[in-house]
């Protein structure tokens, strides 16, 4: 399982398998989700076409409306203090999706899961 929340910053557990299970084979901290690996991996020790990754972090936010804006390949979920908001789960291109959810000012946990199974390496998150 992964270790504690980095807090205005992604903790990254990355699992040598598709499915977010098992025990991941490296835990980092990564400052933003902005990757583009291509056909490599993000380190040696995952298997090319067949890893995932699950990031998480708290970030503070000011009350309104905000719009999240991910680009992947292959699958993406994203959730805000727990609750599912983005669901592309699927093999896929590089393809851009956005979601706009309501904050309350204050701190909230983003939760992003990721897989990568054919194709190009890719999985970006912004929001604004």
């Amino acid at each position: 399982s992964c270790p504690t929340v980095a807090a205005g910053a992604f903790t990254g557990c990355y699992y040598p398998n598709v499915t977010l299970s098992g025990t991941p084979t490296v835990v980092r901290t990564d400052s933003q989700i902005n990757f583009d690996w291509g056909s490599s991996v993000p380190d040696r020790s995952l298997p090319r076409g067949g890893f995932s990754v699950q990031w998480q972090g708290t970030f503070t936010f000011t009350a309104g409306a905000h719009t999240f804006t991910a680009l992947t390949s292959d699958g993406m979920r994203l959730y805000i203090d727990g609750n599912l908001v983005m669901n592309h789960w699927v093999n896929e291109f590089a393809t851009q999706y956005t979601v706009t959810d309501t904050l309350s000012a204050g701190t909230h946990a983003i939760t992003v899961e990721y897989y990568e199974e054919t194709g190009w390496s890719t999985a970006h998150l912004t929001w604004n």
